[in-house]
Parts: structure tokens; C-alpha cells; sequence
């Protein structure tokens, strides 16, 4: 007896979904959700605006060493994903190229949960970051005020810290310095995306 032959989408099938839709292709399908409403982009900037500040650039108070990007598209062996945030150190990723997607894996993915998009981020898109070696990656969860830190061990993450939005944390890979949050408390109430 025949099995069917499972039908594969491409990059041209991603770029065919509409603008107002963020999409990504795992494993040959394409997962595609609304973008984000206006309290999910408050979460991903404070974290990106905080980590900026203190990894990006060390004319300022933090050690630097990073390069910090939102919502870039990563072109990751087959799969094509955009994560919030995504971080590079500087030795590896001087500075962004001019491309429309990134080949090269980032050291650090955080992806801010919602209902709508979470079963996805934790399933098919973390085993996607697992194959391309991201070694870094954090989700937030702005409801419970939790990120929930995961390293690459292996095949697999692990997970190796939590933290409140309240407290002050010092979280992998930028322990270096602790970083403050508390603000996204306020936005967290609002409910990111339902």
C-alpha cells in the first residue's frame, strides 16, 4: 500500500502570507499568528530596552559584548523564524548585515508567551532553536510576572533559573549584571495577546 507523499510548504508559501501576520516555517509547515498587540510590544521592548542598555554598547553602565535585535528573521537550516528578541556576542556578529534574514544562529532567543502562540514557541519553534544550537533561551510569561530561563544541554534544554519581573535577577547568559524589570508588572496586567 501507498503512503501519501505529506505536502511541504516553502519559503515562497511563507512569503505569501499576509503583512499583518508574523509567519514561520518548521519542519515544512507554516505557522503564522496576528501580530502582536500593543502590551506584548510594551514586554519585548522593556526587556530589549534594559538589555540594550546594558549588554550593547559599553560606553554605558553594562559590560556590552552583545547586539540586540527585535522581531529579526532567521533563516536556520530549513526553517525560517522570527523570535521578540534575539541576541548575538559582538565576536561572533560584529554588527547586523544588511540581509532580510540571518543565517547565523543567535546565542540567545527570548520569546514573550501568549495563549495564542505558546503551545508553538515551547513545541515545534524550541526545537527548531535545539537543531540550530542556540544556546540560550528565555520565556515571559507577562501574566504570572515569570521568565523562565532554558539552557542547551545536549539534544535538549534545561531549565536553570526563574525570575519575577518585581525582583531584581541576574539571569544566564547575562549574569554579569542584575537587571530590573519591575515596570513590565504594570504592562503584564493589560494581557499580552489572547
Amino acid at each position: 500500500m501507498a503512503h501519501p507523499v505529506p505536502l511541504v510548504a516553502s519559503e515562497a508559501d511563507l512569503r505569501a502570507v499576509p503583512d499583518d501576520r508574523i509567519a514561520h516555517l518548521v519542519d515544512g509547515v507554516i505557522y503564522s499568528h496576528a501580530r502582536p498587540r500593543i502590551p506584548h510590544a510594551e514586554v519585548c521592548g522593556a526587556i530589549h530596552r534594559e538589555l540594550s542598555y546594558l549588554f550593547n554598547d559599553t560606553r554605558r553602565s553594562g559590560p556590552g559584548g552583545w547586539l540586540f535585535l527585535i522581531e529579526a528573521e532567521l533563516a536556520l537550516g530549513h526553517d525560517i523564524l522570527v523570535p521578540d528578541i534575539a541576541a548575538w556576542r559582538r565576536e561572533r556578529l560584529p554588527r547586523a548585515p544588511s540581509a532580510t534574514q540571518f543565517s547565523i544562529a543567535p546565542d540567545w532567543v527570548c520569546e514573550i508567551l501568549s495563549p495564542s502562540t505558546e503551545a508553538f514557541d515551547r513545541g515545534p519553534k524550541r526545537r527548531s532553536y535545539a537543531r540550530a544550537q542556540v544556546p540560550y533561551l528565555w520565556y515571559v510569561q507577562p501574566e504570572s510576572k515569570l521568565i523562565e530561563v532554558f539552557r542547551k544541554q545536549g539534544d535538549f534544554y534545561a531549565s536553570v533559573a526563574d525570575g519575577l519581573f518585581t525582583e531584581r535577577i541576574t539571569l544566564e547568559p547575562f549574569e554579569a549584571v542584575a537587571i530590573e524589570l519591575g515596570e513590565l508588572g504594570e504592562w503584564a496586567d493589560a494581557k499580552p495577546d489572547e
